[in-house]
């Protein structure tokens, strides 16, 4: 138990020095905030259709993610918000600086080519509270 909080600790800080973990949400307590969060959903669903040309070889997943979050921002905002969770890094067996390759197809979406570049190293994202929290794939997909 101890190693694998340790492990996670680890992770924790890797992903604060990245500059890729965000601030928690607190609990959609009222009406407001439920609907802040549903348009950030949905500005995060609209820029995943826009085309970012993404063109890595061998490069930590960090610095892909990086280049995501500064792709994506516009003159009123900062970018795609990235949660990256450290449980489901540790699930998938991948981390942020593992090496990925990518190269986005003609035409291709932002979310297209992040879906076959987190897919190929066991990990998957979702837009949830506000947030493109990438986790591992049965995470992404049983909406835990």
């Amino acid at each position: 138990m101890v190693e694998k909080t340790g492990s996670l600790m680890m992770m924790w800080r890797l992903l604060m020095a990245a500059g890729l973990m965000v601030v928690f949400l607190g609990g959609a307590g009222d009406d407001s905030k439920a609907k802040e969060i549903e348009a950030r959903n949905k500005a995060i669903e609209a820029m995943l259709k826009k085309q970012v040309e993404l063109k890595f070889d061998q490069k930590p997943l960090e610095e892909v993610l990086k280049f995501i979050k500064t792709a994506t921002m516009g003159p009123n905002d900062s970018g795609v918000p990235i949660y990256v969770d450290p449980v489901g890094l540790q699930e998938a067996e991948a981390f942020l600086l593992k090496k990925v390759s990518i190269e986005s197809k003609k035409g291709e979406p932002l979310g297209s080519s992040l879906k076959r570049l987190l897919n190929s190293i066991g990990l998957g994202y979702r837009v949830k509270d506000g947030l493109l929290s990438i986790s591992s794939i049965s995470h992404c997909e049983g909406g835990e």
